[in-house]
């Protein structure tokens, strides 16, 4: 997983290191730029303006990635206001297949419509070019670290992902592992000092290699100063009423998902720690939670794409270490996202090979259909990352009994009608000669 590929060193006042060049916005523009000149190549082959393709191309796109998004917001709870950050990625293929057929039919009305061309031969030539986006584009979740597996046996196909990847944090969730290769002392055993005190480290785990004990006190994280924080949670009002009686450095996390706003406090001197906290606790309205830097750098702010973790130590014998950056990992899950890149890529090698023996149009765009949801369906019980939404089943595989019927219902459909003027005939087996007779 790589979810930055680059920076491009430009400072600017938003990051200093430049721009970063995440590795599923990079592919999602290769899945364009690749898919065009297949689906345009096709086309000028069946004597069809490529322009035609490139306009639809780009209508479809960005229907299919409006649609996408829209279904994954939907799905998740996203935020609106996130919409437009598509380069994390958070796409929802049977939403972009949605979104993209509504664009599809718009720009067939608005625009390809006044050509003449057939809609059902333009599907075909798109088609291929769709399975090779979705090669392309499971390569970016890949990157990304999204659309994980579930936890594999020990005999099966596997890849980890580093700190940064969503699976770290559903595993961590789910209770499967800890966030970092090592387990912490219940605060509430701590005393006042809030920092993370280490109870047990996984065994052969690369923080054990590193140098982390049990009973080591954490002081500094990646170089900054691990500071105890509390949270406090309540209405705007009553929190703008309280930020006043504290000294720490207030920090606003905004709303949670049930509408209750947060902030947090942050301290280096232990004193001044419980004093602010001795008064945020006799304030009734709201509700107190503690913990430190560590913590929060792990559970909300993990910068994008960092996969290693320094930390400086206090071992239980008083000594003070600065233990050497590790790079922790997940559990070995299935990888789905390579599956589906492979299977998809067989794909578009199968509805490439089948363009010419096709006796109507639509029937290649009709084995997309097909093909996809049998895939999807089976690939997406090895998934972790979706739950499901009706009859037990994930959203993708519900969507995925929807498409296969109506493939097939298309499908028949077609078979139906007589071959298209200029398609492959179908080939009837030609009479046999007699065999002459002794006069």
């Amino acid at each position: 997983m790589q979810q930055v590929l680059f920076w491009i060193p430009i400072p600017n006042p938003w990051m200093p290191e430049g721009f970063p060049v995440y590795g599923f916005g990079l592919m999602l523009f290769l899945t364009f730029l690749t898919s065009t000149w297949i689906a345009a190549r096709q086309a000028r082959r069946e004597g069809i303006d490529p322009q035609v393709i490139q306009d639809l191309a780009v209508w479809i796109f960005v229907g299919g990635i409006a649609g996408a998004r829209v279904v994954f917001m939907i799905q998740y709870g996203i935020p609106w206001w996130q919409f437009f950050e598509i380069w994390k990625g958070g796409l929802v293929f049977y939403g972009s297949a949605a979104g993209g057929a509504l664009a599809y039919a718009a720009a067939w009305w608005f625009i390809v419509r006044k050509r003449g061309y057939n809609y059902r031969q333009l599907a075909d030539i798109m088609a291929p070019a769709v399975a090779w986006g979705l090669v392309l584009g499971r390569i970016g979740c890949l990157l990304n670290g999204c659309c994980f597996g579930d936890v594999a046996c020990a005999d099966c196909p596997a890849i980890h992902f580093p700190l940064a990847a969503p699976p770290r944090y559903q595993l961590v969730q789910n209770g499967y592992q800890t966030a970092a290769g090592y387990a912490v002392l219940d605060r509430h055993l701590q005393g006042d000092d809030p920092r993370t005190v280490v109870s047990v480290v996984e065994a052969n785990s690369p923080a054990a290699s590193a140098g982390l004990r049990a009973g080591d006190l954490v002081l500094k994280v990646d170089g900054l100063d691990n500071q105890r924080l509390f949270e406090v949670k309540s209405t705007p009002e009553a929190l703008a009423a309280l930020a006043p009686k504290l000294s720490g450095a207030r920090m606003s996390l905004g709303l949670d998902e049930y509408g209750t706003a947060r902030d947090l406090y942050g301290y280096d001197d232990l004193a001044a720690y419980q004093n602010d906290l001795a008064k945020a606790r006799t304030n009734t309205a709201v509700e107190v939670g503690r913990s430190d830097t560590l913590t929060d750098y792990l559970v909300r702010r993990w910068p994008r794409g960092k996969s290693d973790l320094q930390l400086t130590v206090r071992h239980a014998d008083g000594s003070e270490e600065a233990l050497p950056a590790f790079a922790p990992r997940t559990l070995g899950l299935h990888p789905t996202q390579v599956y589906e890149s492979v299977s998809m890529f067989l794909l578009f090698l199968f509805l490439t090979a089948f363009l010419p023996f096709r006796r109507h149009y639509g029937e290649v765009f009709v084995l997309l259909m097909v093909c996809y949801a049998a895939h999807r369906f089976l690939n997406e019980m090895l998934r972790n990352d979706t739950k499901p939404v009706a009859f037990d089943m994930t959203l993708s595989q519900n969507g995925s009994i929807v498409v296969m019927a109506l493939g097939i219902a298309l499908f028949i459909g077609l078979w139906r009608q007589p071959p298209d003027p200029g398609l492959r005939p179908k080939v009837e087996k030609p009479a046999e000669n007699p065999i002459p007779q002794p006069a």
